[in-house]
């Protein structure tokens, strides 16, 4: 099902960028504000640690990671709603496309959660957010990639705004009665 396409990593894009001598000096034609994204990415967090993470039930994996040297587990096993905040410093985000890899283990997996939908947001705070979605359909067991372009988000909530992003949170529902164990779902590099 790929296409004969291969999944490449940063590193590898950068290693790539280099060859051809991108310096910074390509330009995005999406319109997001990303011209020179080789060398000039901005990593929100790599996720190699959990420090400032705050959620329920979430634990840091060294097997099991897209980049650098882990990634973190999320998982429930009494709440509908599972979530994991962290405050960021100041970034202003105004135009640009956000990317993280998210992992499921299995379909099974897959087919616990509760809504249309997973969710990645940014704001101030809970009460002050841009949601942005993908859609369940859209998921596939392994790594996928979420991107969200910050200046179409799916819902907002409160007044946020998007040149003073704080805090950021990565949320999944679970169908009534169900839970995932650690390892099920993985988050990893928000950049």
């Amino acid at each position: 099902g790929n296409n004969g396409v291969t999944n490449v990593n940063t590193d590898q894009m950068k290693s790539i960028a280099n060859w051809l001598k991108l310096d910074g000096d390509i330009t995005d034609s999406s319109d997001k504000g990303n011209d020179g994204a080789f060398n000039n990415e901005v990593v929100i967090d790599n996720c190699d640690a959990l420090t400032g993470w705050s959620g329920d039930y979430n634990s840091l994996n060294t097997t099991t990671f897209a980049e650098g040297t882990g990634a973190i587990n999320l998982w429930s096993t009494d709440e509908d709603w599972v979530v994991l905040d962290k405050t960021i410093s100041t970034l202003d985000l105004e135009n640009k496309s956000i990317n993280l890899y998210v992992y499921f283990k299995d379909q099974a997996t897959i087919n616990k959660l509760g809504t249309t939908h997973i969710e990645f947001n940014l704001g101030t705070d809970s009460s002050n957010r841009y949601k942005y979605y993908k859609d369940i359909v859209d998921l596939e067991v392994g790594w996928n990639t979420f991107n969200c372009d910050t200046q179409n988000p799916g819902d907002t909530i409160g007044s946020p705004d998007i040149t003073d992003v704080t805090w950021m949170r990565f949320a999944y529902f679970l169908n009534t009665s169900e839970s995932t164990l650690e390892g099920d779902i993985i988050i990893d590099e928000i950049s």
